[in-house]
């Protein structure tokens, strides 16, 4: 009765610690929680550190909401990684002005860097050479059949992205490559 408590933020009270006429001790008297803004922290992996700027857009889905979308910005990149996991926390506020988003609730973020244009073949089309760990795919080039040593990129489902070896629209031998030699010479049948 002798005291008033003025929180620095307005929010909701989460936690009452103490009763009245309760001597305090370590912990706090009241837990008040903001409702708007939410903050959430994600930790990414250290091979992105450059590219995650402050203010750059986030897409948040939670798990309550299925498939919706919540709009975030990264408001705070700390600048320390973490050499066991080999990765850094980055916050990301929600404006959450209707209230929807509430802490503790499970989420995912989503970072865009922006897109690249790869091509893609078909799983089939990679020939791995035993031993070596290299790729190849044999590639149709005016009525021959060259075997061209590819750098992969990511798979996606049975497709392989191939970041060098295969140029963009060439035609590539999906089935017999054990017949084939590098430099023969084919006929394409449709």
């Amino acid at each position: 009765e002798n005291t008033q408590l003025l929180s620095p933020i307005s929010g909701v009270v989460t936690a009452r610690n103490y009763d009245n006429g309760d001597m305090p001790g370590n912990m706090p008297i009241l837990t008040i929680e903001s409702l708007s803004p939410v903050k959430m922290i994600i930790n990414v992996s250290e091979n992105y550190y450059p590219r995650v700027k402050k203010g750059m857009g986030a897409t948040v889905k939670l798990e309550v909401y299925g498939d919706e979308v919540f709009a975030g910005k990264v408001s705070l990149v700390y600048p320390t990684i973490n050499p066991t996991t080999h990765t850094f926390p980055v916050e990301i506020t929600l404006n959450n002005a209707n209230q929807r988003v509430r802490p503790g609730m499970f989420a995912r973020a989503t970072l865009t860097f922006g897109t690249k244009s790869r091509t893609v073949v078909p799983d089939q089309a990679v020939v791995k050479q035993m031993g070596a760990g290299d790729h190849y795919v044999y590639v149709y080039d005016n009525g021959k059949v060259p075997h061209n040593k590819v750098q992969l990129g990511r798979r996606l489902g049975d497709e392989y992205e191939v970041v060098s070896g295969v140029p963009a629209g060439a035609q590539v031998v999906v089935a017999g490559q054990n017949r084939l030699a590098d430099g023969v010479e084919v006929e394409v049948v449709k």
